[in-house]
């Protein structure tokens, strides 16, 4: 999965203090989480500028 945090899908953001999630139903949830972790994972770097060390 190529996800980063330039492109989180709508209903998910991260920014210094706070990372939100929106979702409609279980399913959902579960993608969005999933996407969001693939997208820290291969963005890391930016992930901690982002929101500090």
């Amino acid at each position: 999965m190529s996800a980063k945090l330039a492109n989180l899908p709508d209903g998910v953001s991260v920014e210094r203090g706070r990372i939100e999630v929106r979702f409609d139903g279980a399913e959902d949830a579960l993608v969005r989480l999933y996407t969001l972790a693939q997208a820290l994972g291969n963005d890391l770097g930016r992930f901690q500028s982002l929101v500090g060390r």
